[in-house]
């Protein structure tokens, strides 16, 4: 079970990757595009990436020789499903809600960085889990008046 769960929380390989956080964020567009039909399921495919990831985080952590491993992938997964939750998604407001992500987790500004005050698996998961929320509100704004 261990060994499913460190998979789970670093999408196999991807974790292992350089870069691995833009890496999982763009291997996970493809579940997006085909789970945006189907709201409900969208959904329901993120509360279950929320708490296996926390499960998976927690029972894996001490695998990691660090208490935020660059490895673990799942929590930019749950971070761009929430960039993404009830976008219409286009080209464009793929790109720049990619881009909004990746900039707010990267640079943990906007409140980001608050969040990793949280130990172990919350810390690791809040940080883009809010990253996602501030990124998610800057594309319906934009959506809203009229950019895309």
């Amino acid at each position: 079970m261990s060994k499913f769960l460190k998979k789970f929380s670093t999408l196999g390989p991807i974790g292992y990757c350089p870069a691995s956080g833009t890496i999982a964020s763009i291997a996970t567009i493809p579940l997006i595009i085909g789970l945006s039909v189907l709201p409900l399921l969208y959904t329901i495919v993120s509360v279950c990436i929320f708490f296996g990831g926390i499960f998976a985080i927690q029972k894996t952590i001490s695998n990691f020789e660090s208490s935020d491993p660059s490895e673990i992938v799942i929590d930019e997964v749950m971070g761009i499903f929430i960039t993404f939750f009830m976008i219409p998604l286009t080209i464009k407001t793929m790109i720049v809600g990619f881009a909004l992500f990746r900039l707010f987790d990267i640079s943990k500004s906007c409140g980001v960085k608050w969040w990793e005050q949280f130990n172990g698996p919350w810390g690791i998961m809040l940080d883009d889990m809010w990253a996602g929320v501030l990124s998610n509100i800057i594309v319906h704004m934009l959506f809203a008046v009229g950019a895309f």
